[in-house]
């Protein structure tokens, strides 16, 4: 007799993840990505019911990035620091009481608010301190150079920013490297000096973290790499 239950690979996609767990043991934030309001009878497709129960209705949603919350809690708005408490939350549009990370959820606040897109709700007494510098490490994708003190944009959760690039510590991340080449490239270096030669750059702390590179030797021994 076969059981009625689901199956191996079923059940695995459903179980959460380890990252999902240890998301909802940290504290609660939601990043806002906009705010619902319905308008009441606007839509000929809310019923007549309905429309004068959404006249007033404001929410905001977006994905929970960390966290727990729950109708009640006592909250925050960043960079506001506004606390407040939650009224209502929906999931799908469906009423819910509770909602977890990377759950996309509306919440109702119980004071009117301005929590629109790009403040963050978090749990009371968890606000984080508000900085207008930070020391980033970047990866340049775009063939422009980046200067000292040009203008920018940095976008952080669903905010959008300028900034500004105050100093540049260093261009260059400094990464210990075995560099081989064919043993025919050994016989170029010596016959014949400037002549571009294909090798493999290999990432000394991580065997697997390899690029081909070009190397040509100068005259006087000097060698010069560049990625192929």
């Amino acid at each position: 007799m076969f059981q009625a239950a689901p199956g191996l690979l079923e059940l695995l996609e459903a179980l959460p993840g380890q990252d999902e767990l240890e998301s909802a043991l940290d504290a609660f934030r939601l990043p806002v990505q906009l705010v619902l309001r319905p308008q009441g009878g606007l839509s000929p497709q809310v019923a007549e019911e309905d429309a004068e129960s959404l006249r007033d209705f404001r929410a905001s949603a977006g994905r929970i990035s960390s966290g727990t919350v729950r109708v009640g809690d006592p909250v925050q708005i960043f960079p506001s620091g506004i606390r407040t408490t939650v009224s209502g939350l929906a999931v799908g549009g469906v009423p819910v009481d509770r909602a977890a990370a990377p759950q996309s959820v509306s919440v109702q606040l119980a004071d009117d608010i301005d929590a629109a897109r790009g403040a963050v709700i978090v749990a009371a007494d968890t606000l984080p301190a508000g900085r207008r510098e930070i020391d980033a490490e970047l990866f340049q994708l775009d063939a422009r150079p980046l200067i000292t003190g040009a203008r920018v944009l940095v976008k952080h959760g669903t905010a959008t920013v300028q900034g500004v690039i105050a100093q540049q510590v260093g261009k260059d991340v400094d990464v210990a490297v075995n560099v081989e080449c064919p043993p025919a490239g050994r016989t170029v270096v010596v016959n014949a000096p400037g002549t571009p030669i294909a090798c493999t750059a290999t990432n000394a702390d991580d065997p697997s973290d390899s690029a081909a590179i070009t190397v040509t030797v100068a005259a006087d021994g000097t060698p010069s790499y560049e990625f192929a």
